[in-house]
């Protein structure tokens, strides 16, 4: 069962996914880029964002 601070976080990332559809739809290329490429970044520091680069770069991620 999800937490209500999971929940939330998912719903966010999920309109952060849909609204970079949406832009790129409409043909608004670099601010669609720019999310992606901020989701992309917080996906990072969110699975490997804690252990050292020597892990980061050669170990499989972690399970919660």
């Amino acid at each position: 069962m999800l937490s209500p601070p999971e929940i939330l976080v998912y719903l966010i990332l999920g309109a952060a996914v849909l609204l970079t559809g949406k832009l790129a739809i409409a043909g608004v290329y670099p601010l669609a880029a720019g999310i992606a490429l901020a989701l992309l970044a917080y996906g990072y520091l969110a699975r490997w964002g804690g252990r050292p680069i020597e892990e980061r770069l050669f170990a499989p991620p972690r399970r919660p």
